[in-house]
C-alpha cells in the first residue's frame, strides 16, 4: 500500500485531484482525505516519504501526550498516566506497526484521542463544541470516525 500512498500524497502536492476515474497510472483509496491533504502540503518542502512518515509520526505523538491528559484528567497521577503512555508506546508491534506506516490510521488516532482528551478535560459549553469538532474532523482522516 505504501507506494500507492505516496502516489495519493504526490497528486496532492502537486494540485491534482485526490479521487478521480482510475487510470491505468493511479487508482485512488477509498480513504477519507485528510492524511493525504496534511502529508501532501508537508511534501512541497521535502520528500514524499518523509512528509508521510512526519504526519504519522506527529500524530503517534499526539495520541500519546493524549494518553497522558484523559488519564490524568481522570485523576491518575502522573507515575500511571505516565505507564499509560509507556504501554502505548509498547504496543508497536502489535499494532503491526502502524505508528509510522503511510497510513491514514495515526491520523485518526490523534484527532479522535485529541477529542477525547479535550471533552473530558474541565468541562464546559466551549469544550463540547471544540471535541465535537474535532471528533468529526476525524472522519475525514479514518471512516469510523
Amino acid at each position: 500500500m505504501t507506494g500507492s500512498v505516496r502516489d495519493g500524497i504526490e497528486r496532492v502536492r502537486d494540485g491534482h485531484p485526490l479521487y478521480g476515474p482510475p487510470t491505468a497510472r493511479f487508482v485512488p483509496f477509498v480513504y477519507p482525505p485528510l492524511y493525504f491533504w496534511a502529508a501532501g502540503l508537508l511534501a512541497r518542502i521535502c520528500s514524499t516519504f518523509v512528509a508521510a512518515k512526519v504526519v504519522s509520526l506527529a500524530a503517534t505523538l499526539v495520541t500519546a501526550a493524549c494518553v497522558f491528559r484523559i488519564a490524568r484528567a481522570f485523576d491518575a497521577p502522573r507515575y500511571w498516566a505516565t505507564v499509560g503512555v509507556l504501554l502505548f508506546v509498547a504496543s508497536y508491534p502489535l499494532t503491526l506497526h502502524f505508528y509510522d506506516l503511510e497510513r491514514v490510521d495515526a491520523s485518526y488516532a490523534a484527532l479522535a484521542s485529541l477529542g477525547l482528551a479535550v471533552l473530558f478535560s474541565r468541562p464546559s459549553d466551549r469544550r463540547t463544541v471544540v471535541a465535537g469538532c474535532l471528533l468529526g474532523l476525524s472522519a475525514f482522516a479514518k471512516q469510523p470516525g
